[in-house]
């Protein structure tokens, strides 16, 4: 099954992304929406109010380590012993600070994956079983896999769900709390990073945008190898009866080349996105340094 928009026109096909996206957006904000308003809802606010504030923490002490760790240099370029060792110890203060506050913040965010989890799945069966559902799913189009859905779908919808909000949580704590400091050097300084960030984002979008349709149907095409592999198994009495080794071996040899054939294609793509990151990540050290490097020279 192909990707939905691989093949149709650029204007048709940027229309239907969009579209896609909102639907996408509709329905992880029920599905969020339902689960901190579930019979679980205490624990789930609770541990999402943690996260919160844990992220507002790390954005402090990140700034609370960029000053201290400035009074340090500049105490060991006056060649103060007094400054020097006072620097010393406040500046490991802050690395403890940023370890408790780094650690607990990862418990808590895997804690409330972990709920969210077991809710959903649990919802999900409570569904399936419903009606007879698994009855009636029984060669549909519509669910392909549904045992992959309930485990590995879920599994992953929650884990990389909360991880994505967490990083366009934490990067706008960090944008806020360090814009401050930058603009203390210079505001053109902020003024380039920002359009360097908002262009390397807008580049790695379009270059790894194929990657969200491939690695879809790289899950699709893994369960039907697995679940291949799990029809043989209960059904070995009537293929060694039958003498169908054959026919099942070539069926699996199939969904093999299916699976390589897309996970070579995942694969150049994430090479192809590859040469724009690293080359972005190594010109993003020395950017600053070019853009301060002329005052701090003219005395600035």
């Amino acid at each position: 099954m192909d990707h939905p928009n691989d093949d149709v026109p650029f204007g048709e096909g940027e229309s239907s992304r969009r579209a896609v996206l909102g639907k996408t957006l509709r329905q992880f904000w029920i599905i969020s929406k339902a689960f901190f308003a579930s019979e679980r809802r205490r624990k789930a606010r609770g541990y999402l109010i943690a996260l919160v504030s844990l992220s507002l923490a790390v954005g402090a002490v990140q700034v609370l380590m960029s000053y201290a760790g400035r009074d340090f240099m500049n105490a060991i370029a006056k060649k103060d012993p007094q400054a020097y060792w006072f620097m010393l110890w406040l500046y490991l203060g802050t690395f403890a600070l940023a370890v408790v506050i780094g650690v607990y913040y990862r418990w808590v965010e895997e804690r409330l994956a972990l709920l969210w989890r077991e809710w959903m799945a649990q919802h999900l069966v409570k569904r399936y079983f419903n009606n007879r559902a698994y009855y009636r799913l029984r060669g549909s189009e519509s669910v392909d896999n549904p045992d992959q859905r309930i485990s590995e779908d879920v599994r992953n919808f929650t884990i990389s769900s909360l991880s994505f909000l967490l990083i366009g949580l934490n990067s706008l704590v960090t944008l806020i709390a360090f814009v401050g400091v930058l603009w203390g050097i210079s505001g053109r300084l902020v003024g380039v990073l920002v359009v360097y960030a908002l262009v390397g984002t807008t580049v790695s979008i379009l270059i790894g945008r194929r990657l969200v349709g491939l690695h879809y149907h790289q899950y699709e095409k893994e369960a039907d190898f697995r679940y291949g592999l799990v029809r043989v198994r209960d059904n070995a009495e009537s293929i060694a009866f039958y003498r169908g080794e054959k026919r099942e071996h070539l069926d699996l040899f199939h969904r093999l080349t299916w699976v390589v054939c897309n996970m070579r294609k995942i694969i150049t793509w994430n090479r192809n996105l590859g040469f724009f990151t690293n080359s972005y990540n190594y010109v993003a050290l020395v950017l600053p340094v070019m853009v301060v490097a002329p005052m701090f020279m003219r005395g600035k």
